[in-house]
């Protein structure tokens, strides 16, 4: 048995999934998801997606199991059991290759840990309620409308390295190049948004929610904003941020990312 656990915020989740998804397919081995609310994600899996890939909702009592990895895992060995995570990606890898299983494996990740030579983006079906939202939101795109995302908060590496003052500057070089350009911007802070409107005026098209992510409805929010910036022309994003990685890859478009070396 095969038991996935993704780890981390939305964006970072999705990127288990299709991991444990490609792994399943290229192998033909049966692998169950399990799907936990907690600090870090605090949405339900049916909240967001059409579950096409039968992900199972877990406790949150499964995380301690990653806990005392370090002290349980010698003793589950003698049973056949052994819990893996990101941190042994290299040894994980290479026991995959190897054809090599035990009874039951448990892999906590919060980033890709089997390769895939395509997204699969049909793994990443919204709700039909999700849709609706998204539909308002992208009924105002134009064919000159790029997305914009700037995270701050608990990302420390995107707020050094993509400072706001780089995403003004490449905005208004956009608009230098094309001066119907508009700006679909996604941000997990309120006052960059207040900031952009302020600076850039009706060129702006974002939510008035106050971003916040610790909630249900801002997870779902979030995923909204997320497949928003999938339906714009190209991405400008944040340095380190899996989440301007995503919407990329789920619109097929390009990333540009904004930051200072």
């Amino acid at each position: 048995m095969i038991i996935v656990i993704p780890c981390g915020g939305l964006a970072n989740r999705m990127r288990v999934v299709h991991s444990a998804m490609a792994w399943q397919a290229q192998n033909n081995e049966k692998i169950r998801i399990g799907w936990i609310e907690n600090a870090e994600l605090n949405c339900s899996y049916d909240m967001l997606f059409e579950n096409v890939c039968r992900v199972k909702h877990f406790s949150n009592m499964w995380l301690n199991l990653l806990k005392i990895k370090k002290y349980l895992n010698p003793i589950l060995l003698k049973f056949g059991v052994r819990v893996w995570n990101t941190e042994e990606f290299t040894e994980l890898m290479q026991y995959v290759k190897q054809g090599k299983r035990n009874k039951c494996d448990i892999i906590f990740s919060y980033t890709e840990f089997y390769p895939s030579e395509y997204f699969h983006k049909e793994y990443f079906l919204p709700t039909s309620s999700v849709k609706i939202e998204l539909e308002k939101v992208i009924a105002g795109f134009t064919a000159d409308t790029i997305g914009v995302h700037i995270r701050r908060t608990d990302n420390s590496w995107s707020i050094e390295h993509s400072p706001i003052e780089a995403f003004v500057e490449r905005m208004e070089a956009e608009i230098q190049n094309h001066s119907t350009m508009r700006f679909y911007l996604a941000t997990d802070d309120y006052s960059t948004k207040q900031l952009m409107k302020d600076k850039f005026g009706d060129r702006i098209i974002t939510s008035d929610s106050k971003a916040v992510r610790n909630t249900q409805v801002g997870i779902i929010e979030a995923w909204i904003e997320l497949l928003a910036l999938s339906h714009t022309q190209k991405i400008l994003g944040s340095y380190y941020s899996s989440f301007s990685e995503m919407a990329a890859r789920i619109g097929g478009i390009e990333l540009n990312v904004v930051w200072n070396e």
